[in-house]
């Protein structure tokens, strides 16, 4: 439960955020996706194979990724910029803990 559960949280939080309800069906995909790979990148980090500055680069990556899968959906480019950088910064939060 603790993954999939993890990532309803995060698109509540920008459902509500943004008052986009078609968010949480048409990019949950992308944010498993995203997920997955942050948790790649903490396990990483533990191992010693990737530094926290790395991981700050790899984050904006992610980020870059999302703002790609999410300009099929209906919201303006600032609107897009700021659904990433708080949904990326949230399953990083939670790929940290």
């Amino acid at each position: 439960m603790g993954f999939e559960h993890n990532i309803d949280v995060v698109c509540r939080k920008v459902i509500l955020k943004y008052s986009c309800e078609e968010l949480h069906s048409s990019i949950k995909d992308s944010l498993i996706s995203r997920k997955t790979k942050l948790n790649e990148l903490v396990s990483q980090i533990q191992d010693g194979l990737v530094s926290p500055k790395n991981f700050e680069l790899l984050i904006e990556e992610q980020k870059s990724l999302l703002i790609h899968d999410l300009k099929t959906n209906k919201h303006n480019q600032q609107q897009i910029n700021d659904i990433a950088n708080m949904t990326i910064y949230e399953l990083a939060k939670h790929a940290l803990n």
